[in-house]
């Protein structure tokens, strides 16, 4: 029996939580995920890089952009880098970038120098991928800066490594990641677009967007079908799957019971598992229970990995449901209710929110609708502790450290210098990034 004794108003919040918490119409439900380092690069004497944006800012454009291919990129703490400045460089630079005030880095070739020098406080999983702030990224020819030219971004193309300067603009990371993800400016179905995510010079030129709400579907930095499958690709990405909690009536809950389904969507190719389910009640709410029971399987038996505890926070009941590490899993269910361990009267109240909390650190936090329940696909996604969701061998060995970095996956990485609306004041060099690195190619974004 479904609780009487919950108000009309927690179900109104309860729903405009959930709606509140959910992607933009058109998006995909999220089964994916990957985490990103931040690092910003400090002059010797403590200067810093100013980012553009607020890492907050950079963390909601990264959600809005690619929940259109089911993916959540979450943002990591920021760390700091001090970055001493380099001597004896010489020889044909191709971009140099300061590391704080006004400090350069003269390197035949900077990009490299940062993301790929060990110690530069890259993750110790190389399927995290490192993000380094600078303050600008400089073009430079045969040593010599290159007036009137700023790179906003550079980053590799389906490997680790992206570098955005102070000159970025609002989806600069989010283009940068594009390319790690394995897109460039023109293939993969993209024809030159304007308001396509990865569109850049010299192919075409993209839309800027100048606020998180023209981001989406059926606004500006757009994913098409042939980009989405292959960035969900899994070269960086942690395959999630999708868990549910939805409200659960008749039998087998009892009547002075609220009782709940707990389904881990059945998808052969997921290995994750969830390690906790964490259900959080309305504060003051005099309807939160205090009692808990598994419920019998179809075959009328009680799981054995199931766990619960009750604490409070804030004036919140909060019931953690917890699963024994690496047993519920894709195609498992449990039921359980809810109650009062004191009267009998019809069941305690839903839950506002929902936690799903995945092995490997990331947690889906969703509303709780009283007819639909909670999808870990629906919700704003967070990670927690130092990723280790890396597989050995998924990444090949870099061929200069022997250690694997995720430099090279199904085809060469390559480097892309992102262009943002325009090239024309650029040497071909800049704008295409043909031919001219070591080993790869460039992505990336620049601006007059």
């Amino acid at each position: 029996m479904r609780a009487k004794r919950r108000s009309l108003y927690l179900v109104a919040w309860a729903v405009a939580l959930a709606l509140m918490m959910a992607p933009e119409v058109g998006h995909a439900q999220i089964d994916e995920a990957l985490t990103i380092q931040p690092i910003v690069v400090c002059d010797p004497s403590g200067g810093c890089a100013t980012p553009s944006f607020d890492f907050g800012t950079m963390q909601q454009v990264f959600t809005s952009v690619w929940a259109q291919a089911g993916i959540a990129p979450v943002l990591l703490s920021p760390e700091t880098l001090p970055m001493p400045i380099p001597t004896g460089q010489t020889g044909a630079m191709q971009v140099g970038l300061t590391t704080g005030a006004d400090n350069i880095i003269p390197s035949p070739d900077g990009f490299r120098l940062l993301t790929r020098t060990a110690g530069n406080d890259q993750s110790t999983n190389p399927n995290t991928i490192n993000l380094y702030i600078v303050n600008t990224l400089s073009p430079f020819v045969n040593g010599v800066p290159q007036s009137n030219q700023i790179a906003r971004g550079i980053s590799f193309i389906n490997g680790n490594g992206i570098v955005i300067g102070s000159d970025a603009v609002l989806d600069t990371a989010a283009h940068e990641l594009g390319h790690v993800l394995g897109l460039d400016h023109a293939n993969f179905n993209n024809n030159s677009d304007p308001n396509n995510l990865m569109t850049g010079s010299p192919q075409g030129t993209r839309t800027i967007p100048t606020s998180i709400n023209q981001i989406g579907p059926n606004g500006l930095d757009q994913l098409n079908a042939t980009q989405i499958d292959r960035a969900r690709q899994p070269l960086f990405t942690v395959g999630l799957g999708r868990v549910t909690s939805t409200p659960l009536s008749g039998e087998p809950c009892p009547s002075v019971d609220t009782c709940f389904n707990v389904s881990f969507a059945a998808n052969p190719s997921v290995s994750e598992t969830l390690n906790s389910i964490v259900f959080k009640y309305q504060a003051g709410d005099e309807g939160s229970p205090d009692g808990f029971e598994l419920l019998p399987d179809e075959m009328g038996n009680i799981p054995n990995n199931v766990t619960h505890t009750f604490t409070s926070a804030g004036g919140s009941t909060i019931l953690t449901v917890s699963f024994t590490p690496g047993t519920f899993g894709q195609g498992d269910s449990i039921d359980f209710g809810t109650f009062f361990t004191d009267i009998l009267v019809d069941g305690p109240s839903d839950p506002i929110s929902v936690i799903f909390n995945f092995a490997h650190g990331f947690a889906s936090q969703a509303g709780f609708d009283a007819v639909t329940g909670a999808d870990s696909g629906l919700g704003s996604f967070s990670f927690v502790g130092t990723p280790n969701y890396y597989v050995p061998g998924t990444c090949p060995n870099d061929p200069t450290t022997g250690k694997p970095s995720c430099f090279s996956a199904r085809r060469p990485p390559s480097v892309r210098s992102s262009t943002s609306t325009q090239c024309r004041s650029h040497p071909p060099w800049l704008c295409s990034a043909r031919g001219l690195w070591a080993s790869g190619s460039c992505g990336g974004e620049d601006s007059p």
